[in-house]
């Protein structure tokens, strides 16, 4: 019996040369396949820094291969410990990206999502409009012992034109070490 599902082209590479790169943390593809982007929770610099990266992917049926889509170095980078990449959504054709960054652990930064539109004719990706976030009242608020966050673009779901999004945010009034103090919320 053949099985029901067979690779095509070749893995995919997270970031080469680093150690615990953790690269398939979320993954996601164009309505026929032929893009997908892949996120690295965590990449560790030669200056010491972790810093977070989507990768995005085309495939060359000429080849079968999936090639880098967009000018080397081809991917997306978060800045330091803000989650970049912790949910990550491809519109239909595969031309327009939402990254979701929820704050990770006692980092404070995080919790938007930034919408990225490839740009054919210069062979970038190029951030479309604001960063979405919380107002930095609801994103996190200190307590004498416990830290409250949002979570906010701990999910993110673009629709098949990439016009809308919805951003998920599980952790409103989360106090962390409490696992009774769940509320959460989505947003479109």
């Amino acid at each position: 019996m053949e099985p029901y599902f067979l690779q095509i082209g070749n893995d995919m590479p997270g970031v080469t040369g680093k150690t615990a790169t953790m690269f398939g943390w979320d993954v996601t593809t164009s309505n026929d396949g032929t893009v997908v982007a892949g996120s690295s929770r965590e990449k560790y610099t030669s200056g010491g820094d972790w810093i977070t990266v989507v990768k995005i992917f085309e495939y060359n049926e000429q080849t079968d291969n999936w090639d880098p889509k967009g000018s080397p170095p081809s991917w997306l980078n978060g800045a330091n410990e803000e989650g970049f990449g912790y949910s990550i959504s491809l519109n239909g054709d595969g031309s327009i990206i939402a990254v979701g960054s929820r704050a990770q652990g006692s980092y404070q930064i995080g919790d938007f999502v930034k919408i990225f539109e490839y740009n054919q004719s210069t062979d970038n990706w190029v951030q479309k409009g604001n960063d979405i976030s919380v107002s930095a009242q609801s994103r996190s608020k200190t307590t004498t012992n416990n830290t409250h966050v949002d979570w906010f673009g701990y999910s993110v779901a673009l629709n098949d034109a990439g016009t809308r999004v919805v951003i998920g945010a599980p952790g409103v009034d989360v106090v962390i070490g409490d696992p009774t103090a769940y509320g959460g919320y989505a947003r479109v």
